[in-house]
């Protein structure tokens, strides 16, 4: 039996929280569970996912690790600037930075692609999401 590690305690921990999620929402109204039941129920079938993946895969490594350890900071920086960029500019500007960031960000390790592409794909992901997400809401 494997031993438990982080990524299994994250994915039991992120399974409890969607149950609780669903489980807050049985007694409201139909038109005022939509939105936390959807998003209760793609938690709950990630963090199932990831539970079975933590299972499965192999231990990682420290350069993973401390890579991961990176990356979690950055992300944790850029969602408190995003906050800030909202009160600031609002929710359209603020989350078109902010996606754009993340999405360049996120791409910074493919080496196949060119600096141009991956600006290009980080603005025009940028656009997609956040007038989705702001038509929407």
């Amino acid at each position: 039996m494997s031993k438990i590690n982080k990524d299994i305690l994250t994915s039991l921990i992120l399974t409890l929280v969607s149950v609780i999620i669903l489980w807050e929402t049985k007694g409201l109204t139909k038109i005022s569970y939509i939105f936390p039941r959807t998003i209760g129920v793609i938690l709950l079938i990630f963090s199932l996912m990831y539970l079975i993946i933590s299972f499965l895969k192999p231990k990682s490594n420290h350069t993973t690790e401390n890579k991961g350890i990176k990356n979690t900071l950055m992300m944790s920086v850029s969602m408190i600037g995003y906050f800030i960029l909202m009160v600031i500019f609002g929710f359209l500007t603020s989350s078109l930075i902010y996606m754009g960031f993340v999405s360049w960000y996120l791409q910074k390790d493919f080496t196949n692609k060119n600096n141009t592409t991956k600006i290009t794909h980080s603005i025009l992901s940028s656009i997609i999401v956040s007038i989705t997400f702001f038509l929407l809401f």
